[in-house]
């Protein structure tokens, strides 16, 4: 992506969006990799927009306020960079986006607010699978780190048999005793998380959930920028538009149910808010965030997993076009804020 800055081929990152926030708040947007960085430079080379109207390398003093849109793990091999950049006195939000989902749902168990709207989740093993069956009809068994619907997978209780539902495979595997050779496989080789399948509401007989993105702006306070929702394809459980999934405005899912729609959104996004500000106090630099918020069938929602590197794409997809150009604004904005509350004066 970052050598195609100049030729504008950014993928999902519309960096116009970035600039017009720019100028909106009196800052100067410069995109660069974490390769670029070291402790203890003055000065990095990162693309800049020039008085020509071109994207070059520039050299430009090393941001005191960062926003990092890499995939970075919490106790990945950036780690120690990273910190020692904090320790500088450098201001990186999002400082991690990628985290392990069961520290995710951990984390969030111990908001006694939040447990209504969690679903059972552990770590995933033969043992816990099962103890999973004993109190669910279906769990969903999936990679506790990873996204886009890869790897995942579920199980459903038919009697005493059970049947394997394995969506990048496309396999139907019954089995009663024993985990099917493929599950132990996958379980084995990455690790899964299993969890509460949780019934949601149907669109035109496909579930569906929402992306409900939640930023820090120019106050400094988390904030809903907009919700859309994400429906799965005919006959599937996995929303995701990259396994095949679409993209609806939360008015029209919701138009043709039986739920009070204003009384489905107020909630759903009180708990979001209520998700970010316990994620926030807990993870470090914390500031954009897109929650995937289920509805169960009675319209409460309840919480399916977090991205800390939100895409955003979702809202331009459902025509919201305000909405995903303030997923931009946004984090800009907090930049602004940063800078002038957070940050010593003397820099």
């Amino acid at each position: 992506m970052f050598q195609r800055i100049p030729f504008g081929q950014t993928g999902h990152e519309e960096l116009s969006f970035y600039e017009e926030a720019g100028r909106e708040y009196d800052l100067i947007p410069c995109y660069f990799r974490m390769r670029d960085i070291e402790p203890g430079q003055n000065k990095i080379n990162a693309y800049v927009w020039d008085v020509d109207h071109v994207y070059r390398i520039t050299s430009v003093p090393t941001p005191r306020v960062i926003h990092n849109r890499t995939y970075s793990k919490e106790n990945g091999p950036q780690k120690q960079k990273l910190t020692r950049l904090l320790e500088e006195g450098i201001f990186i939000f999002n400082l991690w986006t990628r985290y392990d989902k069961l520290r995710i749902s951990t984390l969030l168990m111990q908001d006694p607010e939040l447990k209504p709207f969690l679903p059972d989740t552990l770590k995933a093993n033969p043992t816990t699978i099962f103890d999973m069956l004993d109190r669910y009809n279906s769990v969903i068994v999936k990679p506790s780190f990873g996204s886009l619907g890869s790897g995942m997978m579920k199980i459903e209780k038919h009697g005493t048999d059970y049947v394997l539902h394995h969506f990048n495979k496309k396999k139907l595997i019954p089995f009663t005793n024993e985990l099917p050779t493929l599950l132990l496989k996958e379980i084995v080789s990455r690790y899964y998380i299993v969890q509460e399948f949780i019934p949601l509401l149907n669109f035109e007989n496909r579930p569906f959930d929402l992306r409900v993105s939640v930023q820090r702006g120019t106050s400094g306070n988390w904030q809903v920028t907009g919700i859309c929702g994400k429906a799965a394809m005919h006959g599937s459980y996995v929303t995701n538009v990259a396994a095949g999934g679409s993209v609806f405005l939360f008015e029209e899912l919701l138009g043709k149910s039986n739920v009070n729609a204003e009384e489905v959104k107020k909630n759903t996004e009180g708990v979001a808010l209520q998700l970010a500000t316990t994620l926030g106090n807990q993870l470090e630099g914390l500031a954009d965030v897109g929650f995937d918020i289920g509805l169960r069938e009675n319209g409460q929602p309840v919480f399916i997993e977090c991205n800390c590197k939100d895409l955003r794409y979702s809202f331009r997809l459902a025509g919201m076009l305000h909405e995903w150009k303030q997923t931009y604004r946004n984090p800009i904005g907090y930049g602004r804020y940063i800078y002038d509350h957070l940050l010593p004066k003397n820099r």
